[in-house]
């Protein structure tokens, strides 16, 4: 669509993303987040010019648009003759193993029993621990995809998970807080939460 509006070369970027957090205080359920998002990045060159717009919008509508506001972008910018869009390597890109199916699977009940289990570990440290900022957990998976007009074409997809836990320590007038987070891609090499509370408290 871009070089048929009168770009030379073109690179679309498109992502998108799911998540899920959970956050505990106090061992009840305090904050529930889930959100979705996607959305594609244009970058045009023209002449020795580039533009670069993105969007949220990914109707045939927004896309047309998206390629607009990326020609108009590169009709404004100054000129730099250093510009240009990555050629393909002509290398076979890295097999890296990034994404756990697990996330696609995992339930809402199993997710919010791991920052409980985070908070219960953390507050039997101590009789002067509260729960303070609670415990939270975080699972979330990304796809990215990027395409050019000079050959370069490539998709990979990503999982996060996170466990945390900011007790509060109360000892007479003073208090303190401290906090410790652990994060890994796979779900099955993030520490227990027994262990994530005890250190966090």
């Amino acid at each position: 669509m871009a070089t048929r509006a009168g770009a030379d070369a073109a690179e679309a970027y498109l992502g998108s993303s799911r998540e899920l957090e959970i956050k505990i205080i106090g061992g009840r359920v305090e904050r529930t987040v889930e959100a979705e998002d996607r959305g594609c990045g244009l970058r045009v060159s023209k002449g020795i010019r580039q533009g670069f717009a993105s969007t949220t919008d990914l109707s045939r509508d927004g896309l047309c648009a998206l390629v607009d506001a990326s020609l108009a972008v590169a009709a404004r910018v100054p000129e730099d003759p250093f510009a240009g869009l990555p050629e393909p390597s002509g290398r076979p890109y890295p097999e890296l193993v990034l994404f756990d199916p697990v996330v696609d699977s995992l339930s809402w009940e199993h997710a919010a029993s791991l920052a409980a289990r985070t908070e219960e570990a953390a507050l039997a440290v101590d009789a002067r621990l509260i729960p303070g900022e609670g415990s939270t957990f975080v699972a979330a998976r990304g796809e990215v995809a990027i395409a050019s007009t000079l050959g370069v074409a490539a998709v990979y997809a990503g999982s996060h998970y996170a466990l945390g836990c900011s007790p509060l320590a109360v000892h007479g007038d003073d208090r303190q807080r401290q906090s410790w987070h652990e994060a890994r891609r796979f779900l099955s090499d993030l520490p227990e939460p027994e262990i994530v509370g005890r250190i966090a408290g």
